[in-house]
């Protein structure tokens, strides 16, 4: 505890009665009480708590019919995210079908990021076109037309041909899917200063990787180049030159280590089991 910064100076010359100096030592030891109870330990000036340290809690709600089952390891799910993350003092908690997860000192933006579905999959590209083309209708009625597991995916910001823009996109049926990787991690790629999300597949999923790479190999543009989805959004849709052979994939953008570091706990941690939408947000004051 600081002692008061104002100093009270005597003349050496003046001679106090005794009831005087006890009665100037209660009024200072009451100061300085009053000091402690204005100014909480932490706080600077204001009497109140950073932002940081009070907190932010996000509920939400799952979309349509779901089981309180699954509700239950979808919160599993977002708090294993969040100690990745290394988030401390995180907590989930299910309450009539409702989902409330906060930690200390934790963002909005970080706390939201962890209800993403999170579902993963690595799709061929049929055709692309940019974004102000304005083509993004028809790729959807073609994807219609072609029939079940056809997407088309728009407005997404993702690296094609080692630029970032944004592109409409027609994909196949997904070749691989989030079960088709074992585990993810952020990684510096000091050769670009930039980060990156580097997947290691399963032994199947290595397989099937080889196996589908090889067949893009072959294409022309954009047929051989392999897109990366996370939920509606094309992460990143590099060609492939070779069958890639050793189970291993890399995820390149515009990240940064925080963003590089909420993909990879994304993927590591598996998709949710239901599709969540933010209810609401609290910031709770100490």
């Amino acid at each position: 505890m600081d002692r008061p910064t104002t100093t009270h100076h005597w003349s050496p010359s003046v001679t106090r009665p005794r009831s005087l100096t006890a009665l100037l030592a209660v009024v200072v030891l009451a100061g300085m009480l009053g000091a402690c109870a204005e100014s909480p330990e932490g706080s600077e000036g204001s009497g109140e708590s950073p932002e940081g340290a009070a907190g932010i809690s996000v509920t939400f709600r799952a979309k349509g019919a779901v089981s309180g089952a699954q509700l239950s390891q979808a919160a599993d799910q977002m708090k294993q995210r969040a100690d990745s993350l290394g988030l401390k003092d995180v907590r989930s908690d299910v309450t009539g079908g409702e989902i409330t997860i906060r930690a200390a000192g934790a963002s909005e933006k970080t706390l939201k990021a962890l209800g993403r579905t999170g579902a993963l999959a690595f799709r061929p590209v049929v055709a692309l076109s940019p974004g102000a083309a304005g083509q993004c209708e028809d790729l959807r009625r073609e994807a219609a037309t072609r029939g079940a597991g056809f997407v088309a995916v728009c407005g997404s910001q993702a690296v094609a041909e080692g630029k970032e823009e944004v592109l409409d996109y027609l994909l196949e049926p997904a070749a691989l899917v989030g079960s088709d990787v074992a585990g993810a991690a952020a990684q510096r790629d000091s050769s670009r200063a930039s980060w990156v999300v580097t997947l290691a597949f399963t032994s199947k999923g290595a397989a099937k990787f080889a196996d589908v790479t090889g067949e893009l190999a072959g294409q022309q543009p954009p047929r051989n180049q392999f897109a990366i989805v996370l939920d509606d959004e094309v992460l990143s849709a590099p060609s492939v030159l070779q069958s890639i052979a050793g189970g291993r994939a890399e995820i390149s953008g515009n990240y940064t280590q925080d963003s590089a570091r909420e993909l990879a706990s994304l993927v590591e941690y598996g998709s949710l089991p239901v599709h969540l939408n933010v209810a609401s947000v609290r910031r709770n004051r100490r």
